[in-house]
């Protein structure tokens, strides 16, 4: 059953950075380690209205509430096909040069289900080799970084690894796609 959250919203569930609650059209994500510069309210509201452009227009863009809370429009929708998750993952490199570090998880792009327009819904790790933030969370050449980087890696590997074992390698295939677009990224 939904859990009710004081001011009256829904709690929808969280991820590993965030929680997540529902208000009408409305979500409010609430990060859960505030350490972490990737997900604080300003940074998740810009990146998400930059990769959603086409949710710029009121009430669609995300706004700030504090520095740890941020409200986005509500997407009524379900995770896409293999295909166009994957495809979406690669637009959004070509059309802002963010790496959608996490784009094969579950419920971070999702498709509407009136319009069938596809949303990036969780963009906290879409990583730009031009940011500061993202240089200090994924592009710095230092220890801690690269360490950071190996655990991100290690755990997509790991996923290609059960996906080819359960017969379903298909399911990689967004994983390779965000490794493919790390490596020329990079380089």
């Amino acid at each position: 059953a939904d859990q009710m959250v004081s001011g009256g919203g829904i709690y929808l569930g969280e991820g590993t950075y965030n929680r997540v609650y529902r208000f009408g059209s409305t979500v409010q994500k609430t990060r859960k380690n505030t350490a972490l510069e990737m997900d604080g309210a300003k940074r998740a509201v810009r990146v998400f209205n930059e990769i959603n452009k086409e949710l710029n227009s009121e009430p669609g863009r995300g706004n700030v509430i504090n520095e740890n809370t941020w409200e986005l429009p509500y997407i009524d929708g379900y995770v896409p096909s293999i295909e166009k998750l994957s495809n979406t993952i690669l637009e959004i490199y070509m059309k802002t040069e963010r790496v959608l570090i996490d784009g094969y998880c579950k419920d971070n792009i999702l498709k509407e289900k009136q319009s069938g327009k596809l949303y990036c819904i969780d963009p906290g790790l879409a990583v730009r080799r031009n940011s500061v933030i993202s240089k200090n969370y994924w592009y710095n050449p230092n220890a801690s970084v690269k360490a950071n980087r190996e655990v991100h890696y290690k755990y997509m590997v790991e996923l290609i690894a059960e996906y080819k074992k359960n017969k379903k390698p298909d399911k990689s295939l967004p994983i390779f796609c965000i490794f493919g677009i790390d490596f020329y990224d990079q380089n």
